[in-house]
């Protein structure tokens, strides 16, 4: 569980990240819905939620019950914030350690989550032992080869080398969760496409909206970022692509 410790507050850079609901978030959250049991009875959690984008948009579309959870307490609470029908449980927990019974869920997310938790094994492990049995988790995550296809990581490699080390490869992925007891059902990849105005765009790289750009040195960055701003120099927009994969596995 988290502690009381003050944290740094990164809730308002990431829902720059992450805030617009494009075409593809559409497409994703159909794609969720389609392992996900409609009835009021069924449970579905987010784990690593952030500030509860999808478990908020879940929450709108379909019956079940919506779990969010998070390490974070700022995030947790920017959540909450927005949940004004108060249609999902939401509690502050490392998703190595969740307190939640054996079995109590019909679907889990890990969403972008498994290259900063603690241990990677150990979340899929928590995830399996809270799943029902033909209960599915739907892991999004990036390949190797989307990093280096994503706007911002040709722009700054320290943070692109980073995230490769963080994360587990595609093929990696799928033999841990075979490993651990999954079966795997389908992987689906997305593309997303945001145009921007290039201050918006510039300011949003300035936000540092993710935690690998946050690990740079300051030196590095303002020399990748100058590079980057030179790079748009004239410009009336600016178009971000970002690449992810979708694995859906059934226990």
């Amino acid at each position: 569980m988290a502690d009381d410790r003050k944290e740094p507050d990164y809730t308002s850079s990431f829902e720059k990240y992450r805030s617009q609901r494009t075409e593809t978030t559409a497409a994703l959250i159909r794609s969720v819905l389609w392992y996900v049991p409609s009835s009021p009875g069924a449970r579905l959690i987010d784990i690593g939620c952030g500030p509860g984008q999808y478990a908020l948009l879940l929450a709108s579309a379909t019956e079940a019950q919506i779990f969010a959870t998070d390490l974070s307490r700022a995030m947790v609470e920017r959540g909450r914030e927005k949940d004004k029908a108060q249609d999902v449980s939401w509690s502050i927990s490392d998703a190595c350690r969740m307190p939640f019974a054996d079995e109590s869920f019909d679907a889990a997310l890990l969403f972008l989550v498994l290259h900063v938790v603690k241990d990677s094994k150990k979340a899929l492990q928590e995830a399996y032992r809270i799943l029902r049995s033909g209960g599915h988790c739907l892991i999004l995550a990036h390949s190797y080869s989307q990093l280096d296809r994503q706007t911002i990581f040709r722009f700054f490699p320290e943070a692109r080398k980073l995230n490769k080390r963080r994360m587990l490869s595609l093929t990696k992925l799928k033999e841990l969760v075979r490993e651990i007891g999954f079966h795997h059902l389908r992987t689906e990849e997305f593309v997303e496409a945001a145009t921007y105005s290039r201050d918006a765009f510039l300011e949003k790289v300035r936000s540092k909206p993710n935690t690998s750009l946050r690990s740079m040195n300051d030196a590095d960055f303002q020399r990748r970022y100058e590079a980057l701003e030179a790079a748009v120099a004239g410009q009336e927009k600016c178009t971000e692509e970002s690449f992810s994969t979708l694995l859906a596995v059934r226990k």
